[in-house]
């Protein structure tokens, strides 16, 4: 039988064959397979980057809401809306509500708002509150949600018989004992409303309410220059909606008539976006009054010097001015000088003026100056301490003023000259007899040290 001759040329081409049909698998297969899994891996880094910088973005995001009224007439109190964005981001709030004790939850708006960095815009809505007595009177709490799926509430409620804020009004300098009315009144055109004082019935809300009180007041204080008139404070609370308000103050004189105080917001408005405080000074005309007491811890002082040297002493004096707090007067700056005189000795101080700046009623402020005297003898000093009141300064919106009290202060300083003295306290002396003759031997004396103070007179 015959065997048949394998063909090596036929051999070499298989193997070609199949090399080639492997690598064709690898790149038909494996490498789809590997771009496919990068493709995967870019879109979930893509992903978790997104994410996170949403979520970032999501806590940064701040939104302040905050509910107004407006009192239209009739017994309508419309509800307006204040959104501010108070994050660095674009912010779009996709929802308003407003939470009520009466109608539950209510969607203020259907279209998203758009808010800028640092935006705010205030947002009229057709919503009215109700109230009709004090058991059914509307309160309104307002919640707003936005795109990245935060959730802001406002900070107060709201309602025509709950304002949430106290406007204190206070009166200072008042100096007449009579009738004070004080007027609140929400400027035309603007939000607010003003709860009315309690009386026998409570009521909602209105544009302008009226607080009118008798003030018995403390009309004189006496002083070293005489007596002088100072005004008391009074206070007078109002319970407002936020928003933009006017105040009016009178007096009743003494004909019985109404007389303007003062009125604040005509031009520029008493915005109150919280609890407030006005302080009107009630005065009518005249002169401000600055009372100044000045002082000093003793009123006569003594030195003692121990040293054998003519080196001049060096010693700081410190005073005291009281600003009282009774006095009408406006911030102030002052000056304080001092003079040094003595008959019988040399002194001086290096700043013998001293300006004292931006001080209010209530203050006691020190002045201290750095003097030096001579220690060459013993010496008595009379030293004076004086505000100089036409050199006061005060605020240019400030006519005239006046100036009282103690402004005047004289202290009595003495020098005294401390030194080391001998002094015999005992002789004894040793004798004998002769006859009729008495002879002395021997004197024995005996010394003691004291210190002497040699000081002037007075």
């Amino acid at each position: 039988m015959r065997r048949s001759a394998r063909n090596p040329d036929r051999s070499a081409i298989t193997g070609v064959l199949s090399t080639a049909i492997g690598i064709l698998i690898f790149f038909a297969v494996i490498i789809p397979t590997w771009l496919y899994m990068q493709q995967l891996q870019t879109i979930f880094v893509d992903e978790v980057n997104r994410r996170l910088i949403f979520e970032a973005e999501k806590l940064r995001e701040r939104v302040q809401v905050e509910p107004y009224i407006m009192y239209e007439g009739s017994g309508r109190y419309r509800l307006y809306v204040r959104i501010t964005n108070l994050s660095p981001l674009e912010t779009t709030v996709t929802g308003l509500y407003a939470e009520s004790n009466v109608q539950g939850v209510i969607r203020l708006t259907d279209n998203p708002i758009i808010l800028s960095p640092a935006e705010s815009r205030v947002i009229r809505t057709e919503y009215l509150l109700r109230c009709q007595s004090a058991a059914d009177c509307e309160v309104v709490l307002l919640k707003a949600s936005t795109a990245r799926g935060n959730s802001f509430a406002s900070p107060y409620s709201i309602g025509p018989m709950k304002p949430p804020f106290v406007l204190v009004v206070s009166l200072a300098n008042l100096t007449a004992s009579t009738d004070y009315d004080v007027i609140v009144s929400v400027k035309e055109g603007s939000l607010g409303c003003i709860m009315p004082p309690a009386r026998n019935e409570i009521r909602a809300c209105d544009k302008e309410v009226g607080v009118r009180r008798y003030v018995d007041v403390r009309s004189e204080v006496i002083t070293s220059s005489g007596s002088i008139s100072v005004g008391r404070e009074e206070v007078f609370y109002f319970t407002v909606a936020p928003g933009n308000y006017t105040l009016k103050v009178m007096m009743r004189d003494g004909q019985g008539r109404w007389t303007p105080i003062t009125s604040i917001g005509d031009t520029a408005p008493i915005q109150v976006t919280g609890d407030m405080i006005v302080r009107v000074d009630a005065r009518i005309g005249g002169p401000q009054t600055i009372i100044l007491r000045l002082s000093s811890p003793v009123s006569r002082l003594v030195l003692f010097n121990s040293s054998d040297t003519n080196t001049p002493l060096s010693v700081n004096l410190t005073f005291f001015v009281h600003y009282d707090r009774l006095s009408s007067g406006p911030m102030i700056n002052f000056t304080v000088g001092i003079a040094v005189s003595s008959t019988d000795g040399a002194g001086f101080c290096s700043n013998n003026v001293v300006k004292v700046n931006g001080t209010v009623p209530g203050d006691t402020v020190p002045v201290t100056f750095s003097c030096s005297f001579g220690q060459s003898v013993p010496a008595s000093y009379t030293i004076e301490v004086s505000i100089n009141g036409a050199s006061i300064e005060v605020p240019s919106s400030i006519g005239t003023f006046n100036v009282s009290g103690m402004l005047t202060q004289r202290i009595t300083l003495l020098l005294c000259h401390m030194k080391d003295a001998t002094v015999v306290t005992e002789v004894v002396a040793y004798t004998t007899t002769s006859a009729v003759v008495t002879y002395t031997y021997s004197i024995d004396v005996r010394t003691t040290t004291i210190r002497v103070v040699n000081c002037p007179p007075g």
